[in-house]
């Protein structure tokens, strides 16, 4: 980067300041696409999570919509007692399906912090539920064939 002349015995050092400029110029355009490379990034995670969190309540208010069906027709076989523990399930359901559409992501973490740090007992309970519905769900939406070649494995 430096040149060095020799001027009668002594030794004079010129700095090339066009090249350590370049260097900026291209560390601050390094800069400037990783930033905008990051933001983008950020924007297409919180876009996904925004409609993953949109199906997800979507999904709850169905559930508490098909629980709801079941208690009616529960009212009906004479079953008043059942019919109304539904009906809680669906109520709760659907209010939980309100919360997760109507609040944004960070405040449903903090919220769901707080109450797993307040009663980590549901919370753990929550979360053992939530895994035998998922596993419920994949096995139901598995064809018979893939049942049937995995039990020939």
């Amino acid at each position: 980067m430096g040149a060095q002349q020799t001027s009668q015995g002594g030794t004079i050092t010129c700095t090339d300041q066009r090249s350590d400029s370049a260097h900026e110029r291209a560390a601050d355009e390094a800069n400037k696409c990783a930033e905008s490379a990051a933001e983008g990034l950020k924007n297409s995670g919180e876009d996904f999570l925004a409609e993953q969190k949109a199906k997800a309540a979507n999904e709850l208010l169905t559930w508490g919509g098909a629980i709801r069906s079941a208690a009616e027709q529960l009212r009906h076989e004479n079953e008043p007692r059942t019919a109304q523990y539904a009906e809680k399930a669906a109520e709760r359901l659907e209010r939980a399906a309100r919360l997760i559409g109507d609040r944004d992501l960070r405040s449903l973490v903090g919220s769901l912090e707080t109450a797993s740090r307040r009663r980590p007992e549901i919370f753990l309970g929550g979360m053992f539920l939530a895994g035998l519905g998922i596993s419920r769900f994949l096995k139901a939406t598995r064809s018979d064939n893939q049942w049937a070649g995995m039990a020939k494995s």
